[in-house]
């Protein structure tokens, strides 16, 4: 490090002394003063100057000084430092936080004077001098055990004195108990989804924002702060103070101008027309307006899904954020409106809390969820342990909107009013040792589940799933089209949950563009109705899939039909003229209503009362009978690929021109995920897919 160091102590902390202890804390360092700098005329020109002191541990007999303890520095200035010719009264440097080291091991304290200044001088017993107000010389053997002084120069080039020691303390941590549990809740959270175009300007993280309500009857005449005003306050005319606020409720004042919104706490109501305020408005006008309102702080606008966090939200049972309404910038000015608003799910829990548990100590965290009515359970509490990610699939767990929760009067929350609680339980068997929770990495993140139950229209671009997963494009090589597609999943299933699973093809002489295609839902080859453990994420069940028979989206037609080989008119039974023809690009699968998988499909050429016409003459001799059945594609499946048993069952599919291609050379695969659950979700753990022959 850049500091330039002046003098160093050595000293050594042994476990015997603190009940066998292998780590405690440091607190506070106290040096003795025989003299300082006078004021504006110190050798190095400084006006005041001030003094440092670092802890740094001990190698091979010398203060390390490059490896100066994170966080153990302690300033004094130059007002706070007292100096005494008797060396009875001690200048104690106080460490911000206390500072964790080992015992029976030595460490140093470090000192730095502002500018080197030599005039600061500390009370040090040398051997050879006398005792204060004695006529005894000191005797002073330094030591491993006993400690060393040094004298530095050039800021890091270390002198040992052997005949020398500082007079000094090092105070150490007595901690009054042995267990202690620490809570943590969520920050009033509100989370809503906006109307898409209703942003106008931009909302600043951090700012103060308002729900923009009716203003209040009357007007207020606000002053800035001067020597005459000593107490922020806000006089009113027409208004009712005493019977709209109290002390603690958020006042919204603005006299309608850009820029000029303040929102302050109310310090205390007097009467009617005067109450004061936390600070100043810093803006006058003698007739604003001003609103109760629910507010909050902005903390994010995710502009990619139209959602936006509030943080620190006043919301209760009559003062809450709603659907529909609008939210102003306290500083910003930009306004948006709320579409709903929302809980936000959580699946799993990830915690990275930074606690260091010296010998003898232990600490526990957990953390418990409301469900989506805002019940909550001891039952559902999971253990949090740094580093661990754990799971929640056995009910709905939520961080509640605050306003939500404000205006649901059947809660049973945790105390307070919140839907999270999280406990750290600090333990140890020893005074002085404690576990510490380092402040910079005390995080809990939570996870959820973005997936619904609806796989409408998947076959298309433009499916119902929220949760899908598209593979890359995969191009067989030279004269490797392939005649069929075999799938392997390994995937997780709790219970209610499902993977689908669909492939896009392409024939290397189809020259509409892959993004074009139809989506082929593909078939579980022999399906087993596995439920996984919600306990076991490692609870997974083998699946494998193909491409289907036939088409899985028909209509079955009334009435029968008659072929004749080498024929491409079908004599019908009934008349299909309505649903079946040219116009309308109708594709049909016709087959033998006792053998379901012996089939051809065809394109619709046209159609009257009484038959149709297809595009190709049949050539199965097994369909030159009567009683066959006509099954109409749905216009969402029919560019969908299946298994042509007219053609050795090799993969099928019509192009957007209803053009047949058998084979493919380009495949793409797409994995939807189902629950109807928001906490309980599938997962595919791999998936491989084979091209082969048929």
């Amino acid at each position: 490090m850049v500091t330039q160091f002046d003098i160093a102590q050595s000293f050594f902390l042994e476990s015997s002394v603190v009940d066998d202890a292998v780590a405690v804390y440091i607190t506070s360092v106290e040096l003795y003063f025989e003299d300082k700098p006078l004021t504006n005329k110190s050798a190095t020109g400084l006006y005041q100057p001030g003094v440092s002191i670092y802890i740094c541990p001990v190698s091979n007999d010398q203060p390390d000084i490059d490896s100066v303890i994170e966080a153990s520095r302690a300033r004094l200035e130059w007002s706070s430092i007292t100096t005494d010719g008797t060396a009875e009264t001690a200048t104690k440097f106080l460490f911000t936080r206390p500072i964790l080291v080992s015992t029976d091991r030595p460490y140093a304290f470090l000192v730095s004077f502002d500018g080197s200044d030599n005039d600061f001088k500390l009370w040090l017993s040398k051997s050879g001098d006398t005792f204060i107000n004695t006529s005894t010389q000191a005797s002073v053997s330094a030591g491993y055990n006993d400690g060393n002084f040094y004298r530095i120069t050039n800021g890091s080039v270390l002198t040992k004195t052997t005949d020398a020691d500082l007079k000094f303390k090092v105070n150490i941590a007595k901690f009054s108990t042995l267990s202690q549990t620490y809570l943590f809740r969520e920050k009033k959270y509100e989370y809503f989804n906006i109307i898409p175009g209703s942003l106008s300007g931009n909302l600043k993280v951090g700012e103060w924002v308002w729900q923009n309500t009716a203003a209040q009857t009357g007007t207020a005449d606000i002053a800035q702060l001067s020597s005459g005003r000593a107490t922020p306050f806000i006089s009113g005319t027409g208004t009712n103070f005493s019977a709209n606020f109290a002390a603690g409720d958020y006042i919204v004042i603005s006299d309608g101008t850009t820029g000029n919104t303040n929102i302050r706490v109310v310090s205390s109501v007097t009467n009617t027309t005067f109450l004061t305020l936390d600070e100043y408005p810093h803006f006058t006008n003698n007739s604003a307006s001003f609103y109760k309102a629910p507010v909050a702080q902005m903390y994010l606008n995710d502009k990619k899904s139209d959602h936006i966090f509030l943080y620190n939200s006043n919301a209760n049972s009559t003062l809450s954020f709603a659907n529909n309404a609008y939210v102003k910038g306290e500083d910003s000015g930009a306004q948006v409106q709320i579409k709903f608003l929302k809980d936000l799910p959580v699946q799993r829990v990830l915690s990275q809390i930074g606690v260091i548990t010296p010998g003898l100590t232990s600490a526990q965290s957990s953390i418990n969820f409301a469900n989506s009515i805002y019940q909550t359970s001891d039952s559902n509490k999971i253990d949090v342990p740094t580093g661990k990610r754990r799971f929640i699939d056995t009910y709905p767990a939520v961080i509640g909107t605050r306003s939500l929760m404000a205006v649901n009067g059947n809660t049973s929350l945790f105390t307070g009013g919140f839907s999270v609680n999280g406990q750290i339980t600090l333990t140890s068997t020893n005074q002085y040792s404690s576990p510490y929770i380092e402040e910079e990495d005390l995080d809990i993140f939570t996870y959820r589940y973005e997936l619904n139950n609806d796989s409408t229209n998947e076959e298309t671009g433009n499916g119902s799933a929220t949760s899908r997963y598209i593979s890359k494009s995969v191009i067989l090589g030279d004269q490797q089209d392939a005649e069929d597609l075999i799938v392997f999943a390994t995937a997780y299933l709790p219970q209610n949950t499902a993977i689908k699973i669909y492939g896009k093809l392409l024939n290397d002489e189809d020259y509409e563009p892959l993004d074009a295609k139809n989506w082929t839902p593909l078939e579980e080859v022999s399906p087993v109705n596995y439920v996984s453990s919600s306990k076991n994420k490692n609870d997974v069940v083998e699946k494998q899939y193909k491409i289907p028979s036939y088409y899985s989206d028909e209509t079955i037609l009334s009435g029968y039909a008659q072929c004749a080989t080498s024929n491409d008119v079908i004599l019908t039974t009934s008349d299909l003229t309505a649903t079946v023809n040219a116009t309308s690009n109708s594709l049909i699968r016709v087959y033998n209503e006792g053998a379901p998988n012996n089939f051809f499909v065809d394109r619709v050429s046209s159609s009257n009362s009484t038959s149709i016409t297809i595009s190709n003459a049949v050539t199965n001799g097994s369909f030159n009978t009567t009683g066959l059945k006509i099954a109409l594609i749905s216009n969402t499946n029919k560019y969908s690929a299946f298994v042509n048993p007219q053609n050795r069952n090799v993969v099928r599919y019509y192009t957007n021109s209803l053009a047949p291609k058998d084979t493919y050379k380009i495949f793409v695969m797409k994995i939807v995920l189902l629950s109807p659950d928001k906490f309980r979700a599938p997962l595919v753990k791999d998936i491989r897919a084979i091209a082969v022959s048929a």
